[in-house]
């Protein structure tokens, strides 16, 4: 009985209340709870804050994966994101000379909301 009054308090919490906890994760985590409840699944998406680092994916040896592997994430989110990014951070030494920076500028520049 006690759990299900535990799930009420973070199911009923305020979508600032919400956005606030998730703006303190990493970004892969915050994606991540897509998968706690059909409820939850787009919360992430309408983060107006989006910090991108080398965490987001899994480090190997091989610099072509780890590029691909976050070029790939980083457009991901952007392309199911709904609603206004106020602040895009990007910090990596995986993408020095990125095409995809570009389109993700481009893209971030032309979202008006």
């Amino acid at each position: 009985m006690r759990m299900d009054f535990e799930q009420d308090l973070i199911r009923d919490l305020p979508q600032s209340i919400i956005e606030t906890i998730l703006i303190k994760l990493p970004i892969r985590d915050v994606v991540r709870t897509s998968i706690l409840s059909s409820r939850w699944r787009y919360k992430w998406a309408t983060l107006t804050q989006l910090a991108f680092d080398d965490n987001c994916v899994t480090l190997c040896n091989d610099r072509a994966i780890v590029e691909n592997n976050l070029s790939n994430f980083i457009t991901w989110c952007l392309f199911l994101h709904d609603g206004p990014i106020h602040k895009f951070s990007l910090s990596t030494s995986y993408l020095q000379c990125s095409y995809d920076i570009d389109q993700w500028l481009l893209f971030l520049s032309q979202k008006r909301y």
